[in-house]
């Protein structure tokens, strides 16, 4: 660097000296009859590798949709001003640079390793790195809608409870059902069973006029994510219904004929019923009873 220094040592340290630097030194001596002579030797200064240290990913939880950075200490021995520089992988394969990185379900999954690689060179060709690595979470399938087709059943219907749902890790969740006579504690087995609706048959068991039937699905993913949601409905009464039709015997009358009306009813709740008849003439009621 074209300074001079005077002594028979000298502290580098002191000097501001760089890697690759020659340092000269040169002796002189004179004699007493006034001739002089020289000699010099030299040495380049060798650099020194930088060092990386400490790198870290953050968050600590990581999951396949957070933002993430890595951050790491730099030093050098020759008193460098240096700084890192960072690469992200899974698997060798190379997602990004920079000290963060937005990570989505299309480039990383769960399970996978994400590697971030901090890496720092010198103007004189050293350099140093090191990684830090964090394993990439499960996230919770969620349930966007769960429904019953229909919401005033009487105890003959069928249900059918349908499902939509969705995984932000970007799988495809099952769906399990499983149906709950809410007023009885009852619990029943689907009569049919689809990859995202199930049915109830509910003629098929004994259920009530105000019974609460409840359809719980469990939405589960490929790492052991779960989720749950659930809809009711109440039954309704089904109202009475004519087994068989009234009819008139006999079917040729006369003035002076004796008629007879017959009909069996029941109902789904309440079994069979005793009708009430009415008997007109044109549009003149002239008699009723059981």
């Amino acid at each position: 660097n074209g300074v001079d220094y005077s002594s028979s040592t000298l502290d580098l340290a002191t000097t501001g000296a760089m890697p690759d630097d020659v340092v000269l030194c040169t002796a002189s001596v004179t004699d007493s009859a006034g001739e002089s002579a020289t000699s010099s030797a030299s040495v380049t200064i060798s650099n020194r590798d930088p060092v990386v240290s400490g790198t870290s990913i953050s968050p600590a939880s990581v999951y396949t949709s957070t933002e993430v950075s890595c951050a790491a200490n730099v030093s050098d021995a020759d008193g460098e001003n240096l700084t890192a520089s960072y690469s992200w992988s899974v698997g060798g394969v190379n997602l990004g640079s920079g000290d963060s990185l937005s990570l989505s379900s299309g480039i990383i999954g769960v399970g996978d390793s994400l590697l971030c690689e901090a890496s720092v060179s010198d103007g004189h060709g050293g350099s140093h790195s090191d990684t830090a690595s964090v394993v990439i979470l499960n996230t919770e399938p969620t349930i966007d809608a769960v429904s019953i087709d229909n919401t005033a059943p009487q105890a003959s219907d069928t249900l059918t409870c349908s499902v939509s749902g969705s995984d932000p890790d970007g799988d495809t969740p099952t769906y399990g059902f499983s149906w709950t006579n809410v007023t009885t504690g009852a619990t029943y087995s689907s009569s049919t069973t689809g990859l995202d609706s199930a049915t109830l048959d509910l003629s098929a068991h004994a259920v009530s006029v105000a019974d609460a039937i409840s359809c719980e699905v469990t939405a589960s993913d490929a790492h052991g994510g779960t989720a749950t949601d659930s809809v009711s409905v109440s039954i309704i009464n089904s109202g009475p219904q004519f087994d068989a039709a009234a009819v008139i015997s006999p079917s040729s009358a006369h003035t002076n004929t004796v008629l007879a009306c017959s009909a069996t009813a029941s109902d789904l709740n309440d079994g069979s019923l005793t009708p009430t008849y009415e008997w007109s003439v044109g549009n003149t009621v002239v008699g009723s009873g059981a």
